[in-house]
């Protein structure tokens, strides 16, 4: 028998979901689904070293030394490193205090950050969502922001400025604009000085683009003034409180790290991490297609160079790719000067599934083929913690950076480094001293720290090395370093 609902029965059907909601929401589960992937592979694998020197200065600060490196060289010294970015990840290293979940956590928050503002801004411009998802995902799938280095933050507080000068009127920028474009570039000085050398290059950048010569010049000499008054209240108190120690500190490093120029670096960044420079690419090469005449061709390709030069220019002398990410902050404003274009679904759908080749797949190609190097870091820093923790004592600890950052609560442990031992002198290696170290073998610890003839030391192999992963550069062919954990004592004093 066939049963009828009753005349006053409402059928409820759930709510189709509003089609321009729809690439938001695929972006949220892409995030989650890389998110999560990043947190497996860092718990199995943990993650770049470079988080281990970058966090330097909040361990430093949370040991109660502002003005000192504590725990790595003097490089992160607040003279040489400013110090926001230590205030900005205190709090989180001393929340998390695992060696393995704190630079997750940080690397995490920085991502999500410079993800939001990127959105904020290409939506105020209007900008397609295909155009705007594609940003996003790419920058979530960049291997480089993964590595919780400052250049992510500054990244987001440069973007910041694209926020504060997005509309000029009558040929100049308003003066709360200027203000709030000045703050953020103090803040990305105060994390790193090549951060806020790339701020200036890029409001210079803005102001030639958006104004006319004389206007431009005005304003940015205004805009100079602004930040030079926000460095000498922020930074000057910390400058003026060992001001011999200031003017030292940066002819100490720079001679001690030459930098050469380096253009192969540019394109390597662009090689493992194309992300929004394709964007960008091909939302100019559509531009160009549609002009008719050679002259407008021509002109429109001069001006870009003109506003992309001046930052390549000084990335490439720094002779790194460290700083080479802040070059998205360029890409990401002059993406949005052609936003009302768009990129074919079906080309973000395979962009965003290819962009995590070097970030994901490849990691993961080499942790199944050699599960055993992940658990041998991940075993080295456990037993290091409770190798220090069981053996409190007044000599000092000396870790390798891969074993990340062991018992952050005990003073006498540093980062073990060819830099500490060269500009260290009352660092100099003393009888009691223990180092732990996960280098490939006894000898490559010695060929590059010690000066063997120097020092006695006691040897005791903890964990036997294990192979080293399959390298991409080599085609999987070929294996890095293998991976272990010894322990070495220093049983007399310097002969």
């Amino acid at each position: 028998m066939t049963t009828h609902p009753p005349d006053n029965f409402q059928r409820t059907l759930p709510k189709p979901i509003p089609h321009n909601h729809i690439p938001h929401l695929y972006l949220v589960i892409y995030g989650i689904l890389l998110v999560s992937w990043t947190l497996a592979l860092s718990l199995h694998t943990p993650m770049s070293a470079d988080h281990v020197y970058l966090l330097s200065p909040a361990l430093s600060l949370l040991r109660g030394d502002f003005l000192r490196s504590t725990f790595a060289h003097p490089a992160f010294d607040p003279y040489v490193f400013p110090y926001l970015y230590s205030l900005v990840t205190a709090p989180l290293v001393s929340l998390t205090k695992n060696a393995l979940v704190t630079p997750y956590v940080i690397s995490l928050i920085l991502v999500i950050i410079l993800c939001s503002v990127t959105y904020l801004y290409l939506k105020k411009h209007n900008t397609h969502i295909s155009i705007v998802v594609l940003c996003v995902g790419l920058m979530i799938s960049n291997t480089y922001f993964w590595r919780g280095r400052t250049e992510v933050l500054a990244t987001a507080f440069l973007i910041g400025v694209l926020l504060a000068l997005q509309d000029s009127k009558q040929d100049k920028f308003g003066f709360g604009s200027l203000i709030w474009a000045s703050i953020f570039v103090t803040c990305s000085s105060l994390l790193h000085p090549i951060s806020g050398v790339i701020g200036f290059l890029l409001v210079f950048s803005i102001f030639v683009d958006e104004l006319s010569l004389k206007s431009a010049l005005q304003q940015f000499l205004i805009f100079f003034i602004l930040v030079t008054l926000f460095l000498a209240v922020t930074y000057g108190p910390v400058a003026l409180a060992d001001i011999s120690h200031f003017l030292s500190s940066y002819t100490r490093f720079i001679d001690g790290q030459p930098r050469s120029s380096n253009l192969l670096k540019i394109f390597q960044y662009f090689l493992i991490a194309p992300g929004v420079f394709f964007v960008f690419l091909w939302l100019f090469v559509i531009d160009l297609r549609q002009k008719k005449k050679v002259q407008f061709v021509m002109g429109q390709l001069r001006h870009e160079i003109i506003l992309f030069l001046p930052s390549l220019i000084f990335l490439v002398l720094q002779g790194t790719s460290y700083y080479v990410p802040l070059i998205t902050v360029l890409l990401v404003w002059r993406v949005s000067q052609y936003g009302r274009a768009h990129i074919p679904w079906n080309l973000v759908v395979f962009l965003l599934f290819v962009s995590p080749m070097f970030s994901h797949y490849v990691p993961t190609v080499q942790t199944l083929e050699n599960p055993q190097y992940g658990k041998t870091i991940v075993e080295g820093i456990k037993l290091t913690e409770q190798q220090i923790g069981d053996n409190p004592t007044n000599n000092r600890y000396w870790i390798s950076p891969a074993l990340g950052m062991v018992s952050l609560s005990t003073h006498n442990v540093h980062l073990f480094s060819n830099l500490v031992l060269k500009y260290f002198s009352s660092r100099e290696l003393r009888a009691g001293d223990t180092i732990f170290f996960t280098f490939s073998s006894e000898q490559g610890w010695i060929d590059r720290f010690l000066d063997a003839e120097k020092y006695d030391y006691e040897t005791k192999v903890l964990i036997p090395e294990s192979n080293g992963l399959l390298t991409l550069d080599s085609l999987f062919r070929d294996r890095s370093s293998g991976v272990g954990l010894w322990k070495a004592v220093i049983v007399d004093k310097p002969k």
